[in-house]
């Protein structure tokens, strides 16, 4: 609005005055030109960011596995860890083939494994594959395996199908 008061103001409306947004809309009509003073905004509660997943590659599998042959034991650092691919699974599963081929060798050699699942998450359509692969890998390299993590169903579905 001009400094001035045009017939559009109501009765005993005054400059600087603060107004809702539905009675600015009121006076305000086409032609009319607004200007504003100060800081105008709009205020909105703040949209949580998504944690961006950790891919299995922000960590090499390289440095996820730690083989102990002295003590025949196997740690397997899965802390953070996000499983979001087929691709991942044989990645995996390659990878522990390739470290575990020539120590193990027969039966008798399987290693003792410790495996650490805290904040580890796997996509819901991968978890069979998953669960198999690791099935697989348990039957081939691995004696008693212990598990330690925040989520327990993942835990106990691998302990579950180790056991059958």
């Amino acid at each position: 609005m001009h400094a001035q008061m045009n017939e559009h103001t109501p009765p005993g409306t005054r400059r600087n005055e603060i107004a809702t947004a539905a009675e600015a809309v009121r006076l305000i009509h086409d032609g009319d030109t607004v200007a504003t003073g100060g800081f105008v905004g709009i205020a909105r509660a703040p949209r949580p960011r998504p944690r961006p997943p950790l891919r299995l590659l922000s960590k090499p599998l390289s440095a996820r596995y730690q083989l102990d042959l002295a003590h025949r034991m196997l740690f397997i650092d899965f802390e953070g860890l996000t499983i979001d691919s087929r691709q991942a699974v044989a990645a995996i599963e390659d990878y522990v083939t390739r470290l575990l081929a020539p120590v193990v060798t027969k039966p008798e050699d399987r290693l003792t494994v410790v495996v650490t699942y805290d904040n580890f998450s796997i996509l819901p359509g991968i978890v069979d594959e998953y669960s198999e692969m690791v099935a697989r890998l348990t039957e081939r390299f691995y004696g008693r395996v212990t598990r330690y993590g925040t989520g327990g169903f993942l835990k106990a579905r691998l302990e579950g199908r180790a056991a059958s």
